[in-house]
């Protein structure tokens, strides 16, 4: 099963390659399990364990400082 999913993720990250015409492009890996698949996709592989959490962080704080600004101008 592990083998299969990361395969299918080398095809992924080929076709980008070939599509961007470039070579070792970084990956980004998140979720629960990701990790374990480090060792297996490569050394352009990396970890980001709440990759998710700080870019919903980030919108939110956001989108309160625009809330914030339209409130001090009425």
């Amino acid at each position: 099963l592990v083998f299969g999913h990361v395969s299918a993720l080398k095809g992924l990250i080929g076709r980008f390659e070939d599509e961007m015409d470039k070579k070792d492009l970084p990956v980004v890996v998140t979720g629960d399990e990701a990790e374990m698949l480090l060792p297996l996709l490569g050394e352009n592989t990396l970890f980001a364990d709440r990759l998710s959490h700080v870019g919903l962080y980030r919108i939110a704080a956001f989108n309160q400082a625009k809330i914030e600004k339209a409130r001090k101008r009425g």
